[in-house]
């Protein structure tokens, strides 16, 4: 993969409180060569992920949704930006139950042929 390292996208739930189970998450990355994180910023596992990554030692870009300009599409305009300009090897979803954005996020991953995984938990707030 060369100096820079493989890329992990993370996205998930915004009740989403479990960090022992995304830090050892993060490890198993670390120890896999991932080395940069593409966060995708709202509140719970997100705002978690982001502040958690730059912790630990990964590089860290972060995707603002821009309710301002789009409104309601907001979440898909900034899924499908991330997607397309950091062409993640993996996208990390930390999920207390499924929701739109992130099944979106999951569909528009696996139609570019990017690999999903599903990290749940079962502590929420």
């Amino acid at each position: 993969m060369g100096k820079t390292g493989k890329k992990a996208l993370f996205s998930g739930s915004s009740d989403w409180v479990d960090v022992e189970t995304m830090e050892r998450e993060f490890q198993s990355l670390l120890d896999e060569g991932y080395s940069i994180a593409i966060c995708s910023i709202f509140e719970g596992a997100e705002e978690m992920a982001r502040e958690l990554a730059a912790d630990m030692g990964f590089k860290v870009k972060s995707y603002y949704p821009d309710f301002e300009l789009h409104e309601r599409a907001a979440g898909s305009v900034r899924n499908k930006g991330m997607l397309a300009h950091s062409q993640p090897d993996l996208v990390v979803l930390f999920v207390t139950q499924m929701s739109q954005m992130t099944e979106h996020l999951m569909k528009l991953s696996k139609a570019r042929s990017i690999p999903v995984k599903v990290v749940k938990s079962h502590l929420y707030r």
